[in-house]
């Protein structure tokens, strides 16, 4: 009896290690797949800012005759002429 008492203790035992090592492994697959969610999202800001920042030195180093100020600004340089 005594013997067959510990064999079901250590299945028990066997079945809590195995559940545990099952939460654990989906616990790390999700936050892999999230840092490689987030590590993605800032990459794709990065991306846009770079693309705005080269957008804006465009813009400067154009033309010239494009004007980029706001209209009470431009109405303040028309009427001081």
């Amino acid at each position: 009896m005594l013997n067959s008492e510990a064999k079901s203790e250590i299945e028990r035992l066997r079945g809590v290690l195995i559940r545990r090592a099952i939460l654990g492994i989906i616990f790390m697959a999700a936050l892999t797949l999230g840092t490689l969610q987030y590590a993605s999202y800032l990459s794709h800001i990065q991306e846009r800012a770079e693309e705005r920042r080269a957008r804006e030195a465009d813009a400067r180093t154009g033309e010239g005759s494009t004007d980029h100020s706001p209209p009470s600004e431009a109405a303040e340089t028309l009427s001081a002429s």
